[in-house]
């Protein structure tokens, strides 16, 4: 864990004093924090930081997850670009897992540092005071928010049998040392600290009223992250209590039409919107552009991925996703020009031609907790409420609909369709088939064999990855594990 703190915020104005030294200079592992936290406006400086770096980081997980599940095929053109997950070749010294490892643990240094040093400031107004408590409260949220995607892809799923094993958590740091060497916690000790920043932060958000498309944590931000917590945990009560909380505001309308759909995606309309990050051509995240890959030139797309045929046909003429999330372009790979259905949830957009396929990172849709209703309320027995949450969602998308009225394990398999139709390609997938302890199985791709990686079949378009396949769980990354002994690798690796 030594080298994940070496670059923050504060060592950085270290490094920059780093020819300066004198007798007054602090030691390297204290860090020059005491002028870093002194006003108010020192604070939103770090807070604006913490979503810079989200911002900077987001879909390096949630692209390589779905590359790694059963929604997506490599095409002839994907040159191994992200191969590592498609063909589920991960080794621990991969540098696209480090990345994500790495980049989550600088963020929760500067969030550790962050909320041990907000209390000190002084502040002269109740106005000031606010807006400090505002700024922790985000902190604990996204550091709730952070070790949660850590726990989905380097953790087994939470159960009774195994929530007090040793070495299945992440290792917990909750405060600024660089020194720190912490073992890994266990599941259970994972989910209470998500849970206790969780509480930190409605305390102090309470006030921090919900609006759509807001750029930051607000109070039914924390619940949608509640609900979501929940649910990846298994605890299926929390997780309906907290999706229909923020559901019964009333402030998340679901859209229902094809325009108002086709604006939150297209332009980062906020409809439907908890929280999406600001974006613009100069703050851009980064994008999702191996999906389609337009050659101007030509006016062709030649992307490295494409949905199988199997999630093309989830969508009937009459639901207004299916030309949203899904669009026919023309295509050309090595082998020829064809009509091919490619992922549109991230079309070229408004941000520029340097950023085309750029848009505002969408953490949290109110779409997310229609189905997280659902599928709780189905997992404690309450099937006429599941039906309703999943109902009122197929109302908005499908027009002339009929209601699912199915019961028991066809309802769940209803409440699992819906969830792929509504979350494909936001990073979901992967981490819903090991909740749910389903496999892996790639089938009936897109175009049959035309233009698609076929070789080994067993790595590409014919994989099949049991429930307990150990690549499930992504590795520690090894520079980690070799500099911190007392970290426990995943099995497998």
């Amino acid at each position: 864990m030594k080298l994940i703190y070496k670059i923050t915020f504060a060592m950085a104005a270290v490094a920059s004093l780093s020819s300066c030294e004198n007798l007054e200079q602090d030691p390297y592992d204290k860090i020059l924090t005491k002028n870093a936290f002194k006003t108010p406006d020192d604070a939103q400086y770090w807070r604006d930081g913490f979503y810079n770096t989200l911002r900077d980081n987001y879909t390096y997980l949630e692209k390589r997850t779905d590359i790694q599940s059963d929604l997506l095929n490599a095409t002839i053109n994907f040159e191994n670009r992200e191969g590592f997950f498609q063909a589920w070749s991960i080794l621990s010294d991969h540098g696209s897992i480090a990345s994500v490892w790495q980049s989550r643990y600088k963020l929760l240094a500067d969030i550790n540092l962050s909320i041990e040093k907000f209390p000190t400031i002084a502040t002269t107004t109740a106005a000031e005071q606010a807006q400090i408590n505002q700024y922790l409260g985000e902190a604990y949220a996204l550091r709730a928010y952070t070790y949660l995607q850590l726990v989905q892809r380097f953790s087994p799923q939470y159960t009774d049998a195994n929530k007090d094993t040793p070495d299945l958590g992440l290792p917990l740091v909750t405060t600024f040392d660089i020194k720190a060497l912490p073992a890994r916690a266990t599941l259970a000790q994972t989910f209470d600290l998500i849970y206790s920043d969780i509480a930190q932060a409605k305390t102090l958000l309470t006030s921090k009223v919900g609006v759509q498309g807001a750029t930051t944590f607000t109070i039914d931000a924390v619940r949608a992250l509640e609900a979501r917590a929940a649910l990846t945990k298994g605890d299926h009560p929390r997780a309906y209590q907290a999706a229909t909380a923020v559901i019964a505001t009333g402030k998340y309308p679901l859209v229902s039409t094809a325009a108002a759909l086709d604006a939150i995606w297209r332009t980062d309309a906020k409809g439907e919107s908890i929280v999406q990050l600001f974006t613009s051509a100069n703050e851009a995240t980064p994008n999702f552009g191996l999906y389609q890959y337009l050659r101007r030139a030509t006016g062709k797309y030649t992307p490295d991925f494409i949905p199988s045929q199997w999630v093309v046909d989830l969508y009937q003429g009459n639901d207004i996703r299916k030309n949203v999330y899904l669009k026919t372009f023309p295509t050309a790979f090595k082998t020829g020009n064809f009509t091919t259905a490619l992922v549109n949830k991230y079309p070229i957009g408004s941000y520029g031609s340097a950023n085309s396929y750029v848009h505002a990172a969408k953490i949290f849709r109110v779409a997310e907790l229609y189905l997280i209703a659902a599928e709780a309320a189905y997992k404690t027995g309450q099937e006429t409420q599941a039906q309703d949450y999943l109902n009122r969602l197929r109302r908005a998308r499908i027009t002339g609909v009929t209601d699912i009225t199915a019961t028991g394990a066809t309802l769940f398999e209803e409440i699992k369709t819906e969830r792929i139709r509504e979350l494909a390609f936001e990073g979901f997938r992967l981490d819903d088939l090991k909740r749910w302890g389903d496999p892996v199985r790639r089938h009936d791709p897109q175009g049959g064999t035309n233009y698609i990686i076929i070789e080994p079949a067993s790595q590409f378009y014919l994989l099949n990855k049991p429930a307990d396949d150990p690549m499930f769980v992504w590795p520690i990354p090894l520079n980690d594990t070799d500099i911190n002994k007392n970290i426990k690798q995943n099995p497998g690796y």
